[in-house]
């Protein structure tokens, strides 16, 4: 989530320049129309022609060549203040945080309009952190949820029981859930030239429903680990813990590890293939006597990749094979996911997402509290759209200016709609979802 959410500021930062002139700058260039290199070699005088090649070239994601030409541009206009706030953005892109830090002290000294201050302030502040050897940063959602079906009642009007039909008589009453989680992040660089870093990161949920309360859960999860890089490779092995909480009772505890290595193919795509092995360890509750029968290792392995097209839009797949052990083979399981998202960014910091979830799960033995013959097979789909957007470009509409704290957070309205088909018709259902999210995000 989070790099999502440093993609859209960045990105959509980016996307709120439009190719204002300077007072020697002129257009030589017809609309719509691809600048090349020799064009700007053509026409070395033309300020705004060099401007528009580098924000050509930033939204292709060729950033060396866009960085070049506002250095040019700057030597001839060095007062051209949104081509050095520009220059500064594409230099943190660069992961140049000394050069970032240097334009952005430049700017502010200037006489900006209150947009640029907030850009220089905002990209100052990120500048000078991820420059830090040692750097802490996170965020805080909270908000609501309503659900059709918040307790996934079964479709059908029969249900098993010890493979004997009755009545379904389990109703699908709507709901309205509190919802917030959080996150820390701690990483320290090695000092290797690299760019290699440790880190430690924990997060925590917490949904607390209105009206059904067995739907209540807090969950927490800890890694540590990090992140080593070989050329365009990176290795980040890591520690995992997770905690779970339903309606009260201590329900699982997780311990394992994870192994990602990813691949920069070039700055539009990058791959990535990952293992992650848990032994889960549940416990019985006042809403399941299961327990320990469900007890044993989960492994999820597979892999995927982001591929960023333009510099509006990222699209991303990944697909993982699970493979979950159980003391009783009825909780035992194996099967593909998968999970297809798209971002495309709005501008100021705005942007809309959609997601694409599938798993298709077969467990090893029938489920006797259900069927002694039945073995159990669920295919869940589950598919998102949201949008997203910074308070203060709302603000922005009406001409108001946010305080800086309450400006930068974000807020967010998404719909969802999940569905499964299971062998057995038990677990049958669907549901449709509503959120509204707001989410500050700090660093230091």
């Amino acid at each position: 989530m989070l790099v999502k959410a440093h993609l859209v500021g960045v990105a959509g930062t980016l996307m709120l320049f439009t190719v204002a002139a300077s007072p020697q700058a002129t257009a030589q260039t017809q609309v719509g129309q691809p600048i090349t290199y020799d064009q700007i070699l053509q026409n070395p005088d033309d300020l705004r022609l060099s401007f528009a090649y580098a924000r050509q070239e930033a939204s292709k994601g060729n950033l060396q060549q866009s960085a070049g030409s506002l250095e040019r541009l700057l030597l001839l206009e060095p007062e051209w203040d949104a081509a050095r706030l520009f220059y500064a953005i594409v230099l943190y892109r660069l992961d140049d945080m000394d050069g970032a830090v240097r334009e952005l002290a430049i700017l502010r000294t200037r006489d900006l309009t209150a947009d640029q201050r907030r850009e220089v302030e905002r990209y100052y502040h990120l500048a000078t952190t991820r420059n830090a050897p040692t750097r802490l940063f996170g965020e805080w959602t909270f908000g609501f949820r309503h659900d059709t079906n918040p307790n996934l009642a079964p479709d059908g009007s029969t249900i098993l029981f010890e493979d004997v039909p009755v009545d379904n008589e389990i109703d699908k009453d709507p709901d309205t859930a509190f919802y917030t989680s959080g996150r820390a992040r701690l990483e320290h660089s090695l000092g290797t030239g690299n760019g290699d870093f440790l880190f430690f990161d924990t997060r925590g949920w917490l949904n607390e429903q209105f009206s059904f309360d067995k739907q209540d859960y807090i969950s927490g999860r800890v890694r540590a680990g990090g992140t080593f890089f070989f050329g365009p490779f990176s290795v980040s092995p890591a520690g995992i813990y997770t905690g779970l909480t339903l309606d009260g009772d201590h329900y699982l505890d997780e311990f394992g590890g994870e192994l990602e290595i990813g691949f920069a193919v070039s700055p539009h795509l990058a791959l990535k293939a990952e293992v992650i092995a848990v032994d889960q360890d549940y416990y019985k509750t006042s809403l399941s006597n299961v327990g320990s029968a469900r007890d044993g290792l989960r492994l999820d392995a597979g892999g995927g990749f982001s591929w960023r097209p333009v510099q509006w839009n990222i699209f991303s797949l990944e697909a993982y094979y699970v493979d979950k052990e159980a003391d009783d083979a009825s909780f035992a399981f194996d099967g593909p996911w998968g999970r297809a998202s798209n971002l495309t960014l709005l501008g100021k910091g705005t942007y809309l997402l959609s997601q694409l979830t599938l798993w298709n799960f077969t467990y090893d033995a029938p489920d006797p509290r259900y069927s002694s013959t039945i073995i159990r097979e669920d295919f869940r789909l589950k598919a998102k759209l949201a949008y997203g957007t910074p308070l203060q470009t709302v603000a922005d509409l009406f001409e108001a200016e946010l305080p800086p704290t309450l400006g930068d957070m974000n807020f967010q309205i998404s719909g969802s709609y999940t569905y499964q088909d299971s062998t057995i018709k038990n677990l049958d259902f669907e549901n449709w979802s509503v959120e509204g999210l707001f989410t500050k995000r700090f660093s230091f």
